[in-house]
């Protein structure tokens, strides 16, 4: 299903690679950067931004992010990710960009996620 949807590449957020076997099995790429938690440090956060830029790197790449839930973490990853990329300037537009898409604010934990542009 998510093939016809023209996903070929997983980035996994799973603190563990359970499900990675079975990704490499119906051939998509997979990408693994494991969350535990909370992210602490700013060092982790650009780290996932780095894995989501080399997996969304090669033309042509869909990118499935998968985690178990979708929350806070995941939301203000993604939020960040359209501000580290530079596909939205604006720290304020990409969080209402994601929340729509998401149908709910983001909280304190995924808002400290988002770069904020000086």
């Amino acid at each position: 299903m998510l093939k016809e949807q023209g996903i070929n590449t997983v980035l996994t957020l799973l603190p563990g690679n359970q499900n990675q076997a079975a990704y490499e099995a119906a051939s998509f790429v997979v990408w693994n950067v494991p969350i535990d938690g909370e992210l602490e440090e700013d060092e982790d956060v650009v780290a996932i931004y780095e894995q989501m830029d080399a997996a969304l790197g090669p033309r042509g790449s869909s990118v499935l992010i998968h985690r178990d839930i979708i929350d806070d973490t995941v939301v203000g990853l993604l939020a960040g990710y359209l501000v580290h990329s530079g596909l939205v300037e604006d720290p304020i537009v990409a969080t209402s960009v994601i929340q729509e898409i998401v149908g709910r604010p983001i909280g304190p934990e995924g808002r400290r996620l988002i770069p904020v542009q000086e």
